[in-house]
């Protein structure tokens, strides 16, 4: 009985194993299938993603490229559509003008200003003014050592032209007096101008280190007359720079004299040199004093001059009309000296100068005597050509032609045509008027996107094609 119980229930345990088995294969399967799935699922949802990835950078960087169109587009909408310009020409000797536009608006004369600053000038200090430079010595010179025991003292008149390639000649005549080294100190006095450096402390330091430097000295040869040159030793001022006056009993040791008045503005308005034009207007009490000027001896009125700086810097305004009066004053106020507006002026033609590429198209024998102004940005650019004309066959023309933007290389052209024009007798006011059409925006400004945008552009060009 007990022998049949045990069989039972062992023949039960196997029914029942049997039973469970199936069971656990048939989750393995739904499990192993689950998976299945879930990978199938995961592949899907990895592609979807990835494609979505993609065009997510796709669209992205087609994003980025309408947006460098649109600065692109943006640039070009600086161009303005209508550009502001002023003309007026007219005989030297007065009558009807041959071109008037805009004449009594207000323009920025820019660099136009330093003829009414070389004016003053001239009225001021004279044509044949020069700026000297003095070196006195304070004290007793060791000429065993060639050391002056005591101060060297400079007294400058503020010669704009003082610079590293004239401080040879005057070292060469420090050495000449005994003088190598100096115990004492550098004592400026005046308003000393050295290396385009205004201000007196500054310059004097820079007036040393140039003292300093070894500089070349010529020597007389035995056997011809020709000389060499042999390096001497710099001039060593072992005390401090500082300003003062000269004291008495200083003895003059060496001098330098700069060019003329009449050279240094000649120097000035061919170059357009704004550091001397500030220089030389500081000595003549500055663009209000220029201004005053204009008005009172000039005849100019007060509401169509406006100077901030004697060099035409910064924010100034004049009128066409006023401009034109100016260069006819100059011309009688420079008569008055036995000038002419050539002696301060660049002249076409000349192979230096602000106007050495300019009016290649003028008829043969046309002599332009002009001031040009530029301002590339600031106070929006501005672009100015003043002065008079001398055609072949014809009276003398006095223009004045100012532009208010930026597009400076299409004002000087348009300029030139139109002197070209009056010259040969033809009208120049459809020249003129083709400033007021809105010129196609440049190609450079296409090239001016960063190379970032040029790289995302090429990357979406090549996702486009793969999908």
């Amino acid at each position: 009985m007990k022998r049949r119980l045990a069989l039972y229930v062992l023949s039960l345990i196997v029914a029942l194993a049997s039973l469970t088995i199936p069971g656990e294969a048939a989750q393995k399967r739904t499990t192993k299938g689950r998976s299945k799935v879930s990978k199938s699922t995961s592949a899907k949802n990895l592609s979807r993603a990835k494609s979505a990835s993609s065009r997510k950078r796709v669209a992205s960087a087609v994003r980025t490229k309408k947006r460098s169109r649109s600065r692109v587009s943006k640039r070009s909408r600086y161009i303005p559509e209508r550009v502001a310009t002023g003309a007026l020409i007219e005989p030297l000797k007065g009558g009807e003008p041959v071109l008037s536009q805009n004449p009594d608006e207000m323009f920025n004369p820019a660099s136009v200003a330093k003829l009414a600053t070389s004016l003053l000038a001239l009225d001021l200090l004279g044509p044949s003014r020069c700026f000297k430079t003095e070196f006195f010595s304070h004290g007793s010179v060791d000429q065993s050592s060639k050391t002056l025991n005591g101060d060297l003292i400079v007294v400058s008149e503020g010669d704009p032209m003082l610079d590293a390639l004239t401080v040879s000649d005057i070292a060469r005549q420090l050495v000449a007096s005994g003088i190598h080294r100096v115990s004492g100190n550098l004592i400026v006095s005046g308003p000393l101008v050295f290396s385009r450096n205004s201000n007196p402390e500054s310059a004097a330091k820079l007036l040393a280190r140039a003292l300093a430097r070894p500089f070349p000295t010529p020597v007389a040869s035995n056997r011809d007359a020709q000389s060499s040159l042999e390096i001497s030793e710099g001039i060593v001022i072992e005390g401090l720079i500082k300003t003062g006056v000269k004291p008495e009993g200083a003895l003059l040791v060496a001098s330098h004299q700069s060019p003329t008045l009449l050279e240094i503005l000649r120097y000035q308005n061919v170059h357009s040199d704004n550091y001397i034009a500030e220089v030389i207007g500081s000595r003549i009490g500055g663009p209000r004093a220029v201004e005053q000027f204009l008005v009172e001896k000039a005849g100019l009125p007060d509401e169509k001059i406006l100077l901030s700086s004697c060099s035409g810097l910064g924010y100034n305004r004049i009128s066409p009309r006023a401009a034109v009066n100016l260069v006819r004053y100059a011309v009688d106020h420079l008569g008055q000296k036995n000038l002419t507006l050539e002696s301060i002026l660049p002249v076409s033609g000349e192979a230096e100068g602000t106007l050495r590429r300019r009016f290649s198209s003028l008829p043969q024998g046309t002599r332009i005597v002009a001031k040009t102004g530029t301002l590339l940005s600031s106070d929006g650019g501005a672009s100015a050509l003043v002065g008079i004309a001398y055609p072949p066959n014809g009276e003398p023309l006095v223009f004045a032609i100012l532009n208010r933007g930026r597009q400076i290389g299409r004002f000087r052209s348009v300029q030139d045509q139109v002197l070209a024009s009056v010259a040969s007798g033809n009208d120049a006011s459809v020249v003129l008027a083709s400033l007021n059409v809105k010129p196609a925006p440049r190609a450079s400004y296409k090239k001016q996107l960063t190379k970032k945008s040029k790289s995302r552009s090429t990357r979406a060009r090549r996702l486009r094609r793969s999908i």
